[in-house]
């Protein structure tokens, strides 16, 4: 059954690892990815300014983010229009990992960023189409 807009968005903005998918020419680039979300807002996403998945975005302009869960049974889909693309930075994926790492973790993550990935870019979506469904 069809979790209410507000439980979506609640589930959607747990720190899961989203599916990522963006359409392409022959066939969608299909990723898992780290994002940052609060209910009622914008989307945000990190990757490298040269990356498929930048490139893909771009061209696109939208793409659908897809989290579930085991227990308890539930999964939530957001189709997603692109609104923003900042410029490549080093703390660009400072706030979408702190929702993932602790602290302790955090600052070797990002030092390891700087010293072997390189400027990342932050693209901002907007949520346009919820589907979700769930149990519990």
């Amino acid at each position: 059954m069809s979790l209410m807009q507000h439980r979506a968005e609640e589930f959607f903005a747990e720190p899961h690892v989203a599916l990522l998918m963006i359409p392409g020419p022959a066939a969608p680039l299909t990723m898992p990815v780290w994002y940052d979300y609060q209910p009622g807002g914008s989307i945000a996403l990190v990757t490298g300014p040269d990356s498929l998945a930048a490139k893909r975005l771009r061209e696109a302009g939208r793409c659908t983010l897809v989290v579930d869960s085991v227990t308890p049974p539930r999964y939530v889909a957001v189709e997603c229009t692109l609104i923003e693309e900042g410029e490549p930075s080093l703390e660009a994926p400072r706030s979408v990992a702190a929702r993932y790492l602790p602290p302790h973790i955090l600052e070797g993550y990002l030092t390891h960023i700087e010293q072997n990935v390189g400027p990342e870019v932050r693209f901002t979506l907007r949520p346009v189409t919820w589907r979700s469904a769930g149990i519990g």
